[in-house]
């Protein structure tokens, strides 16, 4: 939604077409899943990703005292450097819902459930879909910088960046790791794996690349489902 908002009209048409078709059946699974929990159970699931649809459409009216009239733009704008997080924030939100919903309907006393991994949830999510949102940012530099849009990367360059999500990805990982129980081993493994990967995506292919992008962002989402077996767990 976010880049489709910047598309010339007639190739936004088309891309808006293709995501409904794509994006359809994932709608009515997630619709028909939380069925048997209630409506407000499915608001509560659809609430943050109508946010995140807010924060890539030209929204918010900004008056121009130079031209003496309103236009509307991003709420991007407004957030600078922090897109990415704001970003990941939303993200950690609706997942961490969807797996609470989930075991609330599947385990025997889901009273007994614990918040404690649903906040480890949350701060993994958090953790790995700021390393994707800023991936993406080191991707659409050149795009950004000719926007005049401030994220990570245009503050601080390529290398920099991707050194220092590296370093945040493997800590925070790890932190979350640990105060669960887990194996260090493992979580220094998995986010060196993870930012590796997503590190070299961005510094070699380009966004047209639609197959590449398209298997990381999916790939992307592992970290969510490992996170999940934890409160299971």
């Amino acid at each position: 939604m976010d880049k489709a908002a910047d598309l010339p009209r007639q190739t936004r048409e088309t891309w808006l077409m293709t995501l409904v078709v794509f994006a359809s059946p994932f709608v009515v699974l997630a619709v028909y899943g939380t069925m048997h929990c209630g409506l407000l159970a499915l608001l509560r699931l659809l609430g943050v990703p109508l946010l995140a649809v807010v924060h890539g459409m030209p929204l918010i009216p900004v008056y121009s005292w130079k031209t003496g009239s309103i236009s509307t733009v991003k709420l991007k704008y407004f957030l600078g450097p922090f897109k990415s997080l704001f970003g990941a924030t939303c993200i950690g939100l609706m997942d961490v819902t969807a797996v609470v919903l989930y075991l609330r309907g599947t385990m025997l006393h889901p009273e007994n459930a614990s918040s404690a991994g649903h906040f480890r949830v949350l701060m993994y999510t958090i953790t790995y879909d700021f390393l994707w949102e800023s991936i993406c940012d080191v991707r659409d530099i050149q795009e950004d910088e000719q926007n005049n849009i401030t994220t990570l990367a245009t503050s601080f360059g390529v290398r920099p960046l991707l050194i220092f999500l590296g370093g945040t990805t493997m800590m925070g990982d790890l932190s979350i790791t640990l105060l669960g129980g887990g194996s260090a081993v493992l979580s220094v493994v998995r986010s060196i794996v993870f930012w590796g990967a997503f590190g070299a995506l961005a510094l070699h292919k380009q966004r047209s690349a639609m197959y590449p992008w398209g298997l990381a962002t999916l790939v992307g989402l592992l970290p969510v489902w490992l996170a999940s077996l934890g409160p299971r767990t």
